[in-house]
């Protein structure tokens, strides 16, 4: 990203269907600013370096999407996840380590049959619209709740203290 080089701009078609347009470097590879489109609804718009996701960058694909830190290819730094899991709707606010959640964080899940927060999804899982959800919020080690935290279900159930490996 300090060389002229890797300033060039480079569109390309991967035998896959996935569009690359972005800067590049001497060996064609994806450095700099990019964004990448594939026919699997994957996209990527954000830093890269050496063809890998590396700075900040937004990924999405067809159950959710990831903004934040990226290096080498994997979610890196500070992170916001949204995603869809079975008949929930659930999103992460964390930092994550080489892919995984590490350190605080706070993870939210809502039913989707009374989801009501198509336009700002944040504040429906803070007002707690839905039939069903739980709320944790405090540290996670190598993608699992690890230490002093507190999880809440829906009906009241509350879990507070320390957790290992979950």
């Amino acid at each position: 990203m300090g060389s002229e080089a890797s300033k060039k701009i480079h569109t390309r078609t991967d035998p896959d269907g996935c569009i690359y347009n972005g800067e590049v470097d001497t060996d064609e590879l994806p450095n700099g600013n990019g964004w990448l489109m594939c026919p699997n609804g994957v996209e990527y718009n954000g830093e890269w370096k050496s063809g890998k996701f590396h700075g900040t960058g937004r990924y999405y694909w067809d159950r959710g999407q990831y903004d934040g830190g990226f290096r080498d290819g994997k979610q890196h730094g500070d992170g916001f996840l949204f995603f869809h899991k079975e008949e929930e709707r659930c999103y992460y606010q964390a930092q994550f380590v080489d892919g995984l959640r590490n350190g605080a964080g706070k993870e939210t899940c809502v039913s989707n049959e009374n989801y009501s927060g198509d336009a700002d999804h944040r504040k429906a899982h803070e007002t707690r619209v839905g039939k069903k959800y739980f709320f944790f919020n405090g540290f996670y080690k190598d993608g699992k709740y690890e230490g002093q935290s507190t999880l809440r279900y829906a009906g009241g159930r509350k879990v507070k203290g320390m957790f290992k490996d979950n």
